[in-house]
């Protein structure tokens, strides 16, 4: 039995949480990286959720290997996650431009922030696309007046390419236009602990299984999945120690 979860104020999320109201209020272009497992995905998420509660557009999309380097693919993606269909790509693109964009400035101001998750291997076919929709915004970052949409991108600082080459994240189209750049650091023992807490406050034992899991690991997601692992494994019953070591045995094998 899972304990109820309450959201994590980690520092992935505070420092994603601050790049993101800034871009909001520049219609600007952000870029934040750090290692795998820190919790870059789930602070995003909560990010959406909590500005569309607020009356942002977000328009959150994840990059695949099927969409990082076709800007059609890319584009037609978004738009039927959306139930938005169109054969042609001159429709798509208009789509996708009224989707994004937004009225910073209008009597009634409408922000909008297009946020890509998982960016790191998106080619400049699909940065180029980014850049130039981006760039229709100018005028109203310069006098207030017009349509605009503020844009983060965010991954991981290494990936593997199709040729099962480790390569570093390279965003070179829109390097000349960016205002906002972040490293996003891995979390140290402390915060791991804080984190292990929140998913089981009420079994000494089994918090400690979990804590010890996680500065093995030093990642954040490796204490979800273990804590997700043994609630399943205790069925009914409240997550115990003997749960947690399990699920760490069939995630790291025996």
């Amino acid at each position: 039995m899972r304990e109820t979860i309450q959201p994590i104020d980690t520092t992935v999320y505070t420092t994603l949480d601050w790049q993101v109201r800034n871009l909001l209020k520049t219609a600007g272009l952000g870029i934040a990286r750090g290692p795998v497992g820190i919790g870059k995905s789930y602070s995003i998420n909560r990010l959406h959720d909590e500005l569309e509660a607020e009356g942002v557009k977000v328009i959150l999309a994840t990059c695949a290997p099927s969409t990082e380097g076709s800007y059609q693919a890319f584009v037609k993606t978004i738009l039927a996650e959306r139930n938005v269909y169109h054969t042609g790509i001159v429709d798509c693109m208009e789509a996708f431009e009224t989707l994004i964009m937004g009225n910073p400035h209008g009597y009634i101001p409408q922000p909008s922030i297009l946020i890509v998750d998982e960016c790191q291997g998106m080619r400049a076919p699909v940065l180029t696309m980014l850049r130039q929709l981006w760039d229709i915004g100018d005028p109203a970052r310069l006098n207030g007046k017009g349509t605009a949409f503020a844009m983060l991108l965010c991954g991981n600082n290494t990936f593997l390419n199709r040729s099962g080459i480790v390569r570093e994240m390279d965003l070179h189209p829109l390097r000349d236009r960016l205002t906002m750049k972040v490293r996003l650091d891995a979390p140290d023992t402390a915060e791991l602990d804080s984190i292990a807490q929140s998913f089981c406050p009420h079994d000494a034992n089994a918090l400690a299984e979990l804590r010890k899991y996680g500065r093995k690991r030093s990642n954040v997601r490796a204490i979800a999945q273990a804590y997700r692992m043994a609630g399943t494994l205790s069925g009914a019953a409240p997550v115990s120690a003997q749960n947690v070591r399990d699920a760490i045995k069939m995630m790291e094998g025996v």
